[in-house]
């Protein structure tokens, strides 16, 4: 989430005397607001489904003191994204309990041949005849 407020104001009556503004903690005569609000959501919730929406909003208020009105505008805006990966999908729908992916060591597939075992014949085992 991002959040941003900008203000200008006009110190006119301050001219010459900015300690005095300073010490009344006085900004003057306010002549511009804009405020922004940005935020975005993109959970995965599978391998081959990414969704991701984003909103927006603004908000501005201009003080015109020729005239002695303001202009105020507003913005909104909402928009979502949809990504599928037909080729996980495919995967996922075939083999879906081989999705659970297992960390794989470091070296490769040469580690993984050491962690997993071989089966071997034991040559002192012998066949029993009756």
């Amino acid at each position: 989430m991002k959040y941003n407020q900008t203000a200008k104001s006009d110190m006119d009556n301050y001219r010459g005397y900015i300690w005095m503004a300073i010490k009344e903690l006085d900004p003057g005569l306010v002549t511009n607001v804009t405020e922004n609000l940005t935020t975005s959501f993109s959970p995965e919730l599978f391998t081959w489904l990414k969704p991701s929406f984003n909103y927006s909003a603004g908000y501005r208020w201009n003080f015109d003191r020729a005239n002695d009105m303001a202009n105020i505008g507003v913005q909104f805006r909402f928009t979502s994204n949809i990504s599928i990966s037909p080729q996980q999908f495919l995967n996922w729908c075939i083999n879906p309990l081989s999705q659970k992916e297992a960390p794989v060591p470091e070296g490769g597939k040469e580690a993984v041949q050491m962690i997993i075992p071989k089966r071997r014949k034991n040559p002192k085992k012998k066949a029993i005849l009756f």
